[in-house]
């Protein structure tokens, strides 16, 4: 954990100018793109055809792999939406928020504190214009709205599209109650796209947390059975098709090379869907849980076809845009995530030493780049003798040798547990222990 450093900002405007007309000199993208941050709800790491999808065909996805760069090794910070959605936008492990405790339900009164800053505020300060568009999910009164967040505009639902009482907004305005579920995913698409066709010169920046595929999958009667993966992949497809309409306004708009595109889910798959060789999903503290897909384009400056292993997560997002965007975060701001530029752009390591898994305000797990300290599972309230050894606790998996969660090393390599054991004293430290909101189911 650490703090980042604020450039003053007399120089970082000198900073800005000089290096926006450096790039506009030597014909390369500008120093502010514009973002577009497309975010699944519940996708599993496998349903992407870049990361081995054989059932459900994402073209569009996928050409942002082939076009630019594949994350193997990236994950949600937490194994649920709120809280990863927390993490994504504001640098931080969400406990820190007091919003890892639960997803925020309809009768909670509760939700991103005002205190909070987040990756849309930082860049609207900067001279960006900001829109949200699909799945909000951080708190639905008044204080927790996006346009109190950063946003200059919000169109799209409050909270998850199976909860009583989901509408379709406009800013504040409610506008279509009940949702139609089966018209949901399209409509989000002809706005995002619709944005970005009246962009003007400002940089934009365009948060698509789409609706897609988390239950209930109701897809549009184009995408009824269109699919070999039932509803599910009939929803992941339409998705995909979403996201093709936004590409495309980009390229009419003429600013696919100023256009910084990322791809990524909030958590693992849910009910359907593949984790890919992964363990475990949606709400599991397996690595299934947390592990997501992640792609990237920018022309020109994001190298085509390159895949990055290095370790990272959504709360490096927040940093990471930031700098690329040419501006500071507030000095005093306690960041978790870490700019992983290098790695966006196609080189160098990650720099993270370990990062930690949440299962609500507890460390589930610790990661490194080659190993897994899983200290929370399901299985620990079974307290049996003859229980499999690849349950008991401790559990240690080497990831980078076997892949996955295959074979509990802890006897083998007491020295790595030692260490392991040592990071997740540190963590629980500084991170647990931080009072949650809480919801009426707990």
């Amino acid at each position: 954990m650490h703090k980042r450093s604020v450039v003053p900002l007399a120089l970082l405007a000198l900073w800005l100018g000089a290096a926006q007309g450096n790039a506009a000199a030597s014909g390369d993208p500008p120093n502010s793109p514009n973002i577009v941050l497309i975010l699944a709800d519940d996708l599993g790491y496998g349903d992407v055809g870049a990361y081995g999808a054989r059932f459900v065909r994402t073209p569009a996805i996928d050409s942002l792999a082939q076009q630019g760069v594949r994350f193997t090794q990236f994950f949600a910070s937490a194994n649920v939406c709120t809280p990863s959605r927390v993490g994504l936008l504001t640098g931080r492990y969400p406990v820190r928020s007091r919003l890892a405790g639960d997803v925020i339900f309809p009768e909670a009164e509760y939700g991103l504190g005002e205190g909070e800053v987040t990756l849309a505020e930082i860049l609207k300060a900067a001279g960006y214009d900001t829109w949200a568009v699909g799945k909000w999910h951080l708190g639905h009164t008044p204080s927790a709205w996006p346009t109190r967040h950063g946003f200059d505009y919000f169109f799209g639902i409050q909270y998850s599209n199976d909860m009583k009482g989901v509408a379709l907004f406009r800013n504040q305005e409610k506008i279509e109650d009940p949702l139609g579920q089966s018209t949901i995913h399209a409509r989000l698409a002809d706005e995002a796209a619709r944005l970005i066709g009246t962009s003007g010169d400002r940089p934009f920046f365009l948060y698509f947390p789409t609706v897609a595929p988390h239950y209930p999958n109701v897809p549009g009667e184009a995408f009824r059975n269109r699919s070999a993966a039932g509803p599910y992949g009939d929803v992941v497809e339409e998705m995909d098709a979403g996201i093709a309409q936004v590409l495309e306004a980009i390229e009419d708009a003429g600013k696919t090379r100023e256009t910084l595109v990322i791809f990524t889910s909030d958590n693992g798959r849910a009910w359907d869907g593949s984790a890919g060789a992964a363990r475990g999903g949606k709400a599991g503290t397996w690595e299934g849980g947390y592990l997501v897909p992640l792609v990237a384009r920018w022309p020109g400056v994001i190298p085509p076809g390159v895949t990055t292993s290095g370790l990272s997560m959504n709360i490096d997002l927040m940093p990471t845009l930031a700098a690329l965007a040419g501006v500071g975060v507030p000095a005093d701001l306690e960041m978790d995530g870490r700019d992983v530029s290098a790695l966006l752009l196609g080189s160098g390591d990650s720099p993270h030493e370990a990062l930690y898994f949440f299962t609500g305000d507890r460390i589930a797990a610790v990661r490194t780049q080659r190993w897994r300290y899983l200290v929370r599972t399901f299985m620990q309230v079974w307290e049996i003798d003859h229980l499999n050894p690849g349950y008991r606790h401790p559990l240690l998996y080497d990831i980078e040798t076997h892949g996955s969660e295959l074979f509990n090393m802890a006897e083998k390599e007491p020295e790595v547990l030692k260490r392991m054991q040592s990071l997740l004293d540190a963590g629980r430290r500084e991170l647990e222990g931080i009072p949650q909101h809480r919801s009426a189911w707990d």
